[in-house]
């Protein structure tokens, strides 16, 4: 023997149902927290900062990089080929 049951009801009566207490308010309390990080980190996004902190050492310009790129790849740009 089946027996089905349909219940049709909003989450919060569910949740009042069940005796779960209402997160609401502390989901939008950290929520407003993680918006406020959010845009607090959002300085560390500009270009000039991004390159300081992923290019520690002080290049001369993008042509010594490029070297250095091609210098570890095993290729030297230097060297023409003969014909």
């Amino acid at each position: 023997m089946k027996v089905k049951f349909e219940v049709e009801c909003t989450p919060d009566e569910v949740r009042q149902s069940l005796g779960l207490p209402d997160i609401g308010p502390l989901q939008q309390r950290m929520l407003s927290q993680m918006e406020a990080k959010m845009h607090e980190n959002l300085r560390f996004l500009e270009p000039e900062t991004l390159l300081k902190t992923w290019l520690p050492i002080p290049i001369q310009g993008w042509t010594d990089m490029q070297k250095m790129l091609w210098g570890q790849m095993g290729f030297n740009p230097s060297h023409k080929k003969e014909e």
